[in-house]
């Protein structure tokens, strides 16, 4: 932050308090991205391309929710349908349909 937006925000607090927000929210947001990243890397060797592919997509999708396209339970729901994985406050629920295991023959398959 320079001066003259320290001076800025000193005059302001409703600006200030909404900057701090921006800022914090920002580096959540790209926490969230870069854990994933971290975890496909060093698990399954993802380089490059794979990751770049993952966080462009990742943006694209906090793109959709910001604009209220989707919602935080169209993507937990999607997942779930299609995964039968669902992650809550309590930890991982894993809950294996019928449905996805005819889908993947090999089954779901759990690292720990």
């Amino acid at each position: 932050m320079n001066r003259q937006t320290r001076r800025r925000l000193n005059k302001d607090p409703v600006e200030r308090a909404e900057y701090f927000y921006d800022r914090q929210l920002a580096q959540k947001t790209l926490l969230m991205i870069y854990i994933p990243l971290l975890y496909m890397r060093k698990n399954y060797g993802f380089g490059k391309k794979r990751l770049g592919d993952m966080a462009e997509g990742c943006v694209d999708i906090l793109g959709s929710i910001l604009s209220k396209d989707i919602s935080f339970d169209d993507i937990s729901d999607t997942i779930f349908e299609e995964t039968g994985v669902r992650v809550s406050r309590g930890g991982l629920d894993l809950y294996i349909s019928k449905e996805v295991i005819d889908e993947n023959k090999k089954g779901l398959r759990i690292r720990g």
